[in-house]
């Protein structure tokens, strides 16, 4: 076995563990019915038929229909979550939504959803944003010498707050790692990990990078 392997079973197990442990996630909702004991039902945009029903709000604020929220979960599991942050933005539920459909830009075509801020980056970049709501599908290409800023959003898809989610980093044979990312209020999107930086500066290939992140804006 060597060196990449052993790294890779070191991950699946580290993985393994860290899921039947269970990882604090944080999903964004937007209050649909406020109970009379004090529970909201939510419904998880920009699906608004997907009801998590009698979630507590332990937010310490009042909270009324269409306020947008995050609940905090284990695993990203919606069951015994519970409602831990209130956002300043209300949402009229009853407001037709506005939805721009998928956007994408990458290296042969421009589009409102923004540019890459270096031009070394290959790939695509998806974007949807529902009402109030952005999702982002990355599947782009990194090679040596990529920098940390890797592409600005629009101002209409900007986040109301700093973004850091985890994607996920693979080679051509199918190895991979975990990958932090940051979105900032100014659009910027970056690679939040200086050592992931560094094995992408010493990859023998190109490494592609992969996964979903939705919020606020």
């Amino acid at each position: 076995m060597d060196t990449k392997e052993f790294k890779g079973v070191i991950e699946d197990i580290v993985d393994a563990r860290i899921s039947k442990k269970g990882i604090t996630k944080f999903v964004s909702a937007v209050v649909k019915t406020v109970n009379s004991n004090g529970s909201v039902d939510v419904y998880l945009p920009p699906d608004t038929e997907k009801i998590v029903s009698g979630v507590l709000n332990k937010t310490g604020e009042n909270l009324s229909v269409g306020d947008s929220v995050e609940l905090c979960t284990k695993n990203g599991k919606t069951n015994n979550a519970w409602v831990s942050v209130k956002h300043g933005t209300n949402f009229n539920v009853d407001k037709q939504i506005t939805d721009t459909g998928w956007l994408y830009t990458s290296n042969t075509h421009r589009s409102d959803l923004g540019n890459w801020h270096n031009y070394n980056i290959a790939g695509t970049l998806y974007g949807r944003k529902v009402g109030n709501t952005v999702e982002l599908n990355f599947q782009i290409s990194l090679a040596g010498s990529t920098p940390a800023d890797i592409f600005i959003l629009n101002e209409a898809f900007r986040p109301i707050q700093k973004i850091y989610a985890v994607l996920r980093i693979t080679d051509s044979e199918g190895s991979g790692y975990s990958c932090n990312i940051s979105i900032d209020t100014d659009g910027y999107i970056y690679i939040a990990d200086g050592a992931v930086l560094t094995e992408i500066d010493n990859a023998p290939d190109v490494l592609n990078l992969r996964g979903n992140v939705m919020y606020f804006v």
